[in-house]
């Protein structure tokens, strides 16, 4: 999987195996724009189609979950990180968490009001714009415990 990010890296394309940080300075089209790479996502390669979203604004906690290594005609994964932005300039660290009950390509993640994170649909097998291994359980993730619980089944796939 790293040498597939490297060799897209060198053909122009944006290192999909590093956490990125652009910066823009000027307005509209006149700008200049740089992107450097800060980081990588732990073990977790590439993360297609999966999800971040950013829990606690305050503390600048980020949660990524699930994905896969293409964007489709792949395993997804159950992988699960937090990140954590700090200070401008420097390099955020990525702590890999407890993976979920499922594997989880096109899902949804949806931050609650109370800190938590509802995991909601996806596929075990990225195909895009399909309903073919539908996840069927929702997962809930409590950043107290940082861990999942499995909620009841529903019984239309949401992928």
């Amino acid at each position: 999987m790293r040498s597939r990010c490297r060799a897209h890296e060198r053909a122009g394309g944006l290192n999909g195996c590093a956490l990125n940080k652009f910066a823009c300075l000027g307005h509209g089209t006149s700008g200049i724009c740089s992107r450097s790479a800060v980081d990588t996502r732990a073990s977790d390669g590439d993360s297609m189609n999966g999800n971040a979203v950013m829990y606690d604004s305050v503390n600048g906690k980020i949660f990524t979950t699930g994905g896969s290594p293409s964007y489709d005609n792949s395993y997804a994964t159950g992988n699960v990180h937090k990140i954590i932005i700090g200070a401008p300039g420097t390099a955020p660290p990525v702590t890999r968490l407890t993976s979920m009950s499922f594997p989880r390509a096109f899902a949804n993640s949806v931050p609650l009001a109370d800190g938590k994170i509802f995991d909601i649909g996806g596929q075990t097998y990225a195909v895009p714009f399909s309903d073919s291994n539908a996840i069927m359980q929702p997962e809930l993730w409590d950043p107290v415990t940082e861990k999942f619980n499995v909620l009841p089944s529903h019984k239309i796939p949401r992928t």
